[in-house]
């Protein structure tokens, strides 16, 4: 029987990207999954949105509802705290994931090594360089589905490369607990936001660990509500 694994994602009001999300992961995934779905309140307003919550409700997925807006790492840490498994991956709310793209990042995984997915871009916004700039639809109401498996399909790129972006990203639980968990200087959205993933991988590199990509992990990310 496979691993089962806890897939970790933050959300606050992109429930169109949410649902999307969700169903890929039911559709596309190789291993059983536990979803943790840590939502926030709406910075500005303080209010949760009620259509994040029907859409957990509609996939019978538990929504874990903070009382103050953690931000994206806090929200992974939260989510890392209340998960059951030894696997972790910290996702978005706004990512497609592609089929086998769990076992395709398992496969690469060893201790002390974090594992980042392959983002596929519209290019909205710069696509870092271990990601790839491919249009399918910057909404998940135009999303070109069909044609991103289609290509992915079709794509032979595999192994493992030393570099990457941060979203999906594996890690063992016990190698999470050992780096201490996300760090969340700053306020997500404002002008004292901290790249607290890029903080943290630079940590765990400076301790031994290593960090790089699964080249044939892939998601699709809108970048719209990025």
């Amino acid at each position: 029987m496979k691993d089962k694994i806890s897939v970790i994602i933050p959300t606050v009001n992109a429930f169109e990207e949410l649902d999307l999300a969700i169903k890929s992961i039911k559709k596309n995934s190789d291993h059983p999954m536990e979803f943790v779905i840590v939502v926030d309140p709406d910075m500005n307003t303080g209010k949760v949105n009620e259509d994040i919550l029907k859409v957990c409700k509609s996939h019978n997925v538990k929504a874990w509802v903070n009382k103050s807006n953690l931000g994206p790492y806090g929200n992974w840490n939260r989510g890392a705290e209340v998960s059951t498994t030894d696997w972790l991956i910290f996702a978005t709310d706004d990512q497609y994931f592609a089929p086998h793209w769990d076992s395709n990042l398992l496969k690469y995984w060893k201790p002390k090594r974090l594992i980042a997915g392959r983002l596929v871009e519209p290019g909205i916004i710069p696509v870092y360089k271990t990601n790839i700039q491919a249009d399918f639809g910057v909404l998940p109401s135009e999303f070109k589905e069909q044609e991103f498996i289609a290509w992915c399909d079709k794509r032979r790129a595999q192994g493992y490369t030393p570099d990457g972006f941060f979203i999906p990203m594996l890690q063992k639980r016990q190698d999470y607990d050992a780096l201490g968990h996300y760090p969340t200087s700053g306020k997500f959205g404002t002008s004292t936001a901290v790249s607290n993933d890029y903080l943290y991988v630079q940590a765990a590199l400076s301790k031994g660990y290593e960090f790089g990509t699964a080249e044939d992990s892939y998601s699709y990310h809108f970048q719209a509500s990025s």
